[in-house]
């Protein structure tokens, strides 16, 4: 993930949120910084990790037959939620 100039935090070609907003700023742990602070490379949760399998299962369920395929990929969306779910439950908790 990077937040450009425009304080816009993008994966990939995707619009996330603005950087000054609640999710970015809490959700996500800042890996470096440019010191004139324009651009940040920040390491995704398990959330973003699983929106990113969900549109990978999403591009094959349009070009790919192979169901068991996709069945893996939704059972692994599936668990990467439940565990970001899981550790944001702890962490509110003061685990």
């Amino acid at each position: 993930m990077i937040i450009s100039d425009s304080n816009k935090a993008m994966i990939g070609d995707e619009f996330i949120g603005h950087a000054n907003s609640s999710l970015v700023r809490n959700s996500r742990l800042v890996l470096k910084s440019r010191t004139d602070g324009s651009v940040v490379d920040l390491i995704p949760t398990l959330y973003d990790m699983a929106k990113i399998v969900m549109k990978i299962q999403c591009s094959l369920a349009k070009t790919s037959t192979d169901d068991k395929l996709l069945e893996e990929f939704s059972k692994i969306e599936s668990a990467m939620m439940k565990m970001a779910v899981d550790i944001e439950y702890l962490r509110r908790k003061g685990h």
